[in-house]
């Protein structure tokens, strides 16, 4: 797999408002089982070139589910985790996956995410405090790489944050340069 993390929440916000869910069955396969939250989520890491390591079911995850490898607990989420919801049924919260997003943010209160079948059906930008968070997966993202960029005739290397070495010697891909 080979996309990032900004490939996938690119993909997920293209689809901010979408109401059709049977598109994202229909991408693995499967006709329209009703609930779509992981169906759509799954869709934005495949067409990312993402392993978001949930291809088990349809269903919400939890603890009991995630490959342990994987396995991303609240506080340690970061920006492009797969992240998983417990609704609380009569005020108590049984641990189980009701609901999926994707995090597209990581705050002292919580996270905001972007959600599938949110809303009365739609695809929105949503926010979650950590008491609904059971746990996440962490995606095999590719890393993000820097690149040559020729300006005025000379070269200069733009690392993957967007910074350039200055006045001073760097290895790049086994080579030095000033």
């Amino acid at each position: 797999m080979a996309g990032t993390v900004e490939d996938v929440i690119r993909i997920a916000e293209s689809q901010l408002g979408e109401t059709d869910g049977a598109k994202y069955f229909a991408y693995f396969g499967y006709p329209d089982y009703g609930a779509w939250c992981v169906a759509g989520a799954r869709w934005c890491y495949a067409n990312a070139d993402v392993d978001c390591h949930w291809n088990n079911s349809f269903q919400a995850f939890d603890w009991r589910d995630v490959p342990r490898d994987y396995a991303v607990e609240p506080g340690n989420l970061q920006r492009g985790d797969f992240v998983s919801f417990d609704w609380p049924e009569d005020g108590n919260y049984d641990g189980k996956g009701d609901h999926v997003g994707i995090v597209t943010g990581v705050y002292d209160w919580g996270i905001s995410t972007i959600e599938f079948n949110t809303d009365w059906g739609r695809v929105a930008r949503k926010q979650r405090v950590w008491a609904v968070v059971i746990c996440g997966i962490r995606p095999a993202y590719k890393a993000a790489k820097g690149q040559w960029i020729k300006r005025d005739g000379r070269w200069w290397y733009r690392h993957a944050d967007g910074s350039y070495t200055t006045n001073g010697w760097e290895q790049i891909d086994g080579k030095w340069y000033y």
